[in-house]
Parts: C-alpha cells; structure tokens; sequence
C-alpha cells in the first residue's frame, strides 16, 4: 500500500513538475514578449517626440509666414490707396 502511494506520490511530482516546467516556458515566452512591447513602446514615445518637435517647428514656421502675408496684404492695401489717390 505504501509503495502504491508513493508510486502516485511520485507520478503526480512528476506531472506537477512538467505543469511548473510549462508554466515557465510560458512564463518566460511572456517576459520575452514584454520586453519586446517595452521597447517598442519607448521608440514610439521617442517618435511621438520628434514627431511633436516637427509640429512644433512647422507651427512656428506657419505663424510667421502668416505673419508675412498679413504684412505684403496690407502693404498692397496701402500702395492701391496711394495709387487711388495719385489718379485722383
């Protein structure tokens, strides 16, 4: 009877082990995946950054040629007033 406990003892250890072995495997497949999200994460964080640096420089340079444009239009506003007056 001892022995035939010791046998299932044995067998189940055996089956435990090869469960912990899968949930190891399985485990550090997990980690690996991880760690490969983490850095993908952190390219695109870096992405994003430069990407919002280029908005950034854009909107800047946006602002100033409008700025520009707002100026040329009043300087033709003020050279067609002239002109008006001249032919006057």
């Amino acid at each position: 009877e001892e022995e035939k406990n010791n046998d299932q003892n044995a067998e189940l250890l055996k089956s435990l082990n090869k469960q912990i072995g899968l949930y190891q495997k399985s485990l550090s497949d997990y980690e690996e995946k991880l760690r490969s999200l983490e850095d993908e994460k952190a390219q695109l964080a870096s992405l994003n950054s430069q990407l919002e640096n280029q908005v950034s420089g854009l909107e800047r340079e946006s602002k100033i040629l409008q700025d520009s444009l707002v100026e040329k239009q009043n300087l033709v506003k003020e050279i067609q007033t002239q002109q008006q007056k001249q032919s006057e």
